[in-house]
């Protein structure tokens, strides 16, 4: 069996040159400007709150009462840093658009790849044949990390329903070195329950068919 080639993996899907036997996800641009967009209207309300904290709140306070300025003062900080925080994560997501096609989940009968921009959890553990931290040229901070389905002792799918979408969460146990990890599928790729159901079905297969030639 030739070895797991992570980066030829890639390098056939740029070319569109995948075998039928892979099964080739590709990230969502309505993803990147959905979110992003919604993460921008909510530093707009916190802008707009801190706005109107300064401009009349604050001023109808007592000059005497120092504390419930301060009080005030503390909460237009808050809002402030919120809304920081929502624009950058916002501006984030919505400079991934254009490398959206290039942002690909590829399952093999052998293990996967994944090639992302930045994401909220990734594995980072020695069990990737390309380390989690290297970059691409496609996007600033981008990933590209894979796992082999020899090295996965155990898989388990753990999802977890929020307010505006379902955490995909699986669950490996890997081999060498023995560790735990938990890799959150975001809504990037569409069908995110398929593809964790499709990765713990395979790696059973591959298990069966490894058990047969021993």
């Amino acid at each position: 069996m030739a070895p797991f080639d992570a980066q030829a993996i890639l390098d056939a899907v740029d070319a569109g040159t995948a075998p039928d036997t892979w099964k080739v996800y590709r990230a969502q641009r309505s993803y990147f400007f959905g979110w992003g967009i919604s993460l921008w209207g909510l530093a707009l309300t916190y802008i707009f709150c801190c706005a109107v904290i300064i401009l009349l709140v604050f001023p109808l306070s007592s000059h005497e009462d120092v504390q419930s300025r301060l009080l005030l003062a503390l909460l237009g900080i808050v809002c402030s840093l919120f809304a920081y925080a929502f624009a950058w994560q916002g501006f984030v997501l919505l400079r991934q658009i254009p490398s959206a096609p290039k942002q690909v989940l590829i399952l093999t009968p052998d293990g996967f790849v994944v090639r992302t921009g930045p994401q909220a959890v990734i594995p980072l553990s020695n069990s990737s044949i390309i380390s989690p931290t290297k970059a691409w040229a496609g996007t600033k901070g981008g990933r590209i990390f894979s796992v082999t389905y020899d090295n996965i002792a155990s898989t388990a799918l753990r999802i977890a329903p929020r307010l505006f979408e379902t955490d995909i969460n699986l669950m490996l146990t890997c081999i060498n070195p023995l560790h735990a990890m938990t890799w959150r599928i975001d809504n990037r790729f569409p069908d995110t329950d398929t593809i964790a159901q499709s990765i713990i079905e395979a790696h059973t297969r591959y298990t069966a068919q490894h058990a047969q030639t021993q």
